[in-house]
């Protein structure tokens, strides 16, 4: 499921109301002379949603623009209101003006399903004379049923009122790409380039509204809009994001805006990034990021005592091996290594995967590639075995390791640009804690 978020971010946005002749974000109360209106209210009466009463107020049509309204009030049942989110299916447009004007967002709530416009406005349940809300579309919006969520402090409820709904359906295009990490510097993902997860990215529509997309765990995002002009762009990020890690660390190779005429489909927007290796290094040594990766040495040695213990050859019983790990624990962490990303560059032959692993760490390298080899292989151990990078955001480690991989591949593939020494100091870092150890 895809969480959706608009926010307001001009204060003039209801100025699209201009073609009805009005200002700011008013909202006319009473129909014009001629104008259509509906009273369901009138016959159909409020809605228990909770331990509060949701009345519709009737639809309201000017000639030009659509306004539905609704009031809540308390049913004298504690607990107090925390919100409240009235549907907007996808047979209605996008509003053009809602009040109240402030405390309003358009999201999505992931346990119901239901987007909406949510108003952040608590309520007190001995409120019997209630708050009221209103939504405003231009043109001519029929009357719908749509559902309707509450929170309060004991959790959230649904329920269906009368609402928006055009009738006809609003035709919906696809737009869509991908943030991926550009590890030759070209702007274009290749095939062996990842994805980067977690990231926000803003679509702007020509009304003003904001709606936030984020990227899937292969560092895809799409979403369905109605046709028209619309800007995407690389966000500030919302909570949980990766955003703030992507500005502080990466460089883009990409505009971190797109401007897009949408109608038909629109696909392959998207934007590159690749890690600021001197501003990661740099936070290493000097303690901003800290680690506890362990070096490659001490991987060398648990993947040299898993092998000779799996060989009977170490003669010893394995409870006088402190602070080793098992053979079964070693071939646990190799399993997931050999899983990750991609298929290559680490691969292990089966039934022999310690002894590989241990001549993999101990090979000595004769060029930046095989440095880069060994050292992101001590890595993906402490990744996979809990250490590495602490105290920043958790995604940035499996992020770069995916980067790590990537130069890889295309080193062998001969591919230029790549910054394998660079990268080599970055693994390093976080095999060693860099100058900002945890233990110091």
């Amino acid at each position: 499921m895809r969480l959706r978020r608009f926010i307001p971010i001009a204060a003039g946005i209801a100025c699209l109301l201009a073609l009805a002749g009005c200002s700011g974000h008013s909202l006319p109360t009473e129909p014009l002379p001629g104008a259509g209106t509906s009273g369901k209210d009138a016959h159909d009466g409020p809605v228990l949603v909770g331990d509060f009463l949701v009345t519709y107020a009737g639809r309201t049509y000017d000639g030009q623009t659509t306004t539905f309204r609704w009031n809540v009030s308390g049913a004298d049942l504690e607990p107090g209101l925390g919100w409240f989110l009235v549907e907007l299916p996808a047979c209605a447009p996008e509003p053009v003006a809602w009040e109240p004007a402030e405390h309003a967002i358009f999201v999505t709530v992931p346990e119901h399903d239901v987007y909406g416009a949510k108003w952040l406005l608590g309520a007190d349940p001995q409120d019997g004379v209630g708050r009221p809300y209103a939504l405003t579309f231009a043109g001519e919006v029929a009357e719908g049923q749509v559902r309707t969520v509450l929170r309060s402090v004991d959790g959230t409820t649904l329920g269906e009122i009368p609402g928006p709904c055009a009738g006809t359906q609003v035709p919906r295009f696809a737009l869509a790409g991908t943030v991926f990490t550009d590890a030759d510097f070209d702007g274009l993902q290749g095939p062996q380039e990842g994805g980067i997860p977690d990231v926000d990215l803003e679509i702007a529509t020509a009304a003003g509204l904001v709606e936030t997309v984020r990227t899937d765990h292969q560092g895809r995002w799409s979403a369905s809009l109605a046709a028209g002009e619309y800007t995407v762009r690389i966000g500030p990020g919302t909570d949980g994001a990766f955003n703030a890690s992507l500005a502080e660390l990466f460089n883009p190779t990409t505009p971190l805006e797109v401007p897009v005429i949408l109608g038909p489909d629109t696909t392959g927007i998207d934007f590159g990034f690749t890690p600021n290796a001197e501003q990661i290094i740099a936070d290493l040594e000097e303690g901003v990021i800290l680690a506890d990766g362990e070096n490659l040495d001490w991987w060398r040695r648990q993947a040299y005592a898993a092998w000779r213990i799996s060989g009977g050859e170490d003669g010893k019983p394995r409870s006088q091996l402190e602070g080793y790990y098992t053979p079964e624990r070693m071939l646990g962490f190799i399993a997931a290594i050999e899983a990750f990303y991609l298929p290559d560059p680490y691969t292990f032959t089966p039934g022999n995967e310690l002894q590989d692993a241990y001549h993999k760490l101990r090979a000595y390298p004769l060029n930046p590639a095989q440095k880069l080899y060994r050292e992101l292989l001590v890595s993906e151990f402490n990744h996979v075995s809990g250490r590495g990078l602490a105290g920043v955001d958790p995604a940035l480690q499996g992020v770069l390791i995916a980067w790590g991989e990537t130069l890889l591949v295309q080193a062998d593939a001969d591919k230029a640009n790549t910054d394998l020494l660079g990268a080599v100091r970055i693994f390093r870092g976080i095999n060693t804690g860099g100058g900002g150890s945890i233990d110091e």
